[in-house]
């Protein structure tokens, strides 16, 4: 992750960005687990991710 970077820059321009793009990200934190769906990602406020 680059400086500056938000997790929602991340997520959908590198990762759901990519020529094979992956359907899920789950991310995992010590007190969350985020299930990521590509075509969903639209829809969910920046403060989600």
């Amino acid at each position: 992750m680059l400086e500056g970077e938000t997790w929602e820059e991340l997520i959908s321009e590198r990762i759901f960005a990519q020529e094979i793009p992956p359907r899920w990200v789950l991310a995992v934190s010590r007190d969350q687990l985020l299930l990521i769906d590509r075509q969903k990602l639209g829809g969910l406020p920046a403060a989600a991710l």
